[in-house]
């Protein structure tokens, strides 16, 4: 099995409060020891040239150890892509200006009420700052994620704007995943964040006329880091989630839980960060029993696919026709 990319999430404890996800509920939130990383996790990297390396939460700036995590990834030959609200980036930056190659800045609003109704927290002033000292302070490439959701669904175009305005490099749309086992879930999804997932049909209608405006508007700027079918696929899934119908593409195969690896606190890891099944790190991940179950059911078993890949948006940049995905 060819391994490019790993997702490390160094911590599940978060300080925000988004009604999407639910880590900032766990009670007694886990983090990665960074002698695993070193002793681990950075020998597997070299082996096997690991190129790309994720470093998500939880809210990732909550360990106290980032720095020293960050420094055994890039050691280890990898990008190092921060996943982060920047809530603590304040406490880590130092350790880390250096060393980080992609921010990948969480902003679900355009403005303070709408991104304080999205993520729970004040601190819509502290993220946009941020993303202004990051652009002028550090030589890494500055992205923007935001999860359409009720609250801010109307706002697409000011969102945009101001990705424009900050010179933000890539702006994604992302859409609420709810599956019981993602996001800090140990049982099902609350009914708080099913209806913040849920858009009235009005909403949907100004939706897709503002997503025309933005892909018409980007031909001169650039910023977007998915395409029209992409972003027309958004629309099908929420569509869908608001009319309770099941969301289902074309038989489609996802390269990420063939080509990564996903790795919890507690060292246990998985193919992908939507699908269950989970094996200790150290016991060879791609020959272990639960990945090479997941391996010949994902390149064998159409039905499997539809009920994971083809019902899922998370990695839709990932996404090949069945019959035609070629593996190394």
């Amino acid at each position: 099995m060819f391994f490019n990319r790993i997702f490390l999430i160094c911590t599940e404890a978060c300080d925000s409060r988004c009604l999407l996800c639910d880590y900032w509920l766990i009670k007694q939130p886990r983090m990665m020891c960074p002698d695993f990383v070193e002793q681990r996790v950075a020998p597997f990297m070299r082996e096997n040239g690991i190129a790309v390396t994720c470093i998500s939460g939880g809210e990732p700036t909550m360990h106290p150890h980032l720095g020293r995590i960050v420094r055994t990834v890039r050691e280890a030959g990898s990008t190092a892509t921060l996943i982060t609200s920047t809530t603590n980036l304040d406490a880590r930056f130092e350790d880390i200006r250096d060393l980080i190659t992609h921010y990948m800045i969480s902003l679900d609003g355009a403005d303070r009420e709408t991104y304080h109704k999205c993520r729970g927290v004040d601190i819509f002033d502290r993220a946009i700052d941020w993303i202004a000292r990051l652009r002028t302070r550090t030589g890494a490439e500055i992205a923007v994620s935001c999860v359409l959701q009720s609250h801010n669904v109307g706002q697409v175009r000011e969102i945009y704007m101001l990705c424009l305005e900050l010179d933000v490099q890539r702006l994604f749309f992302r859409v609420p995943d709810l599956k019981p086992g993602s996001f800090g879930r140990s049982g099902n999804t609350r009914s708080k964040s099913v209806r913040q997932s849920l858009l009235r049909a009005e909403q949907l209608t100004s939706l897709k006329e503002d997503m025309g405006w933005l892909i018409d508007r980007d031909q001169v700027h650039g910023i977007l880091g998915q395409t029209r079918e992409i972003l027309d696929r958004k629309i099908q899934f929420l569509e869908s989630l608001s009319q309770s119908e099941s969301y289902e593409e074309p038989d489609m195969l996802c390269d990420v839980p063939l080509t990564s690896l996903v790795i919890q606190p507690n060292g246990m890891c998985n193919p992908c960060f939507y699908l269950p099944q989970s094996q200790d790190f150290t016991a060879m991940p791609a020959q272990g029993p639960a990945f090479t179950e997941v391996y010949r059911r994902m390149l064998d078993d159409p039905s499997f696919r539809k009920q994971w890949c083809n019902a899922c948006q998370q990695f839709d940049g990932h996404k090949r026709a069945a019959p035609t995905l070629l593996l190394s």
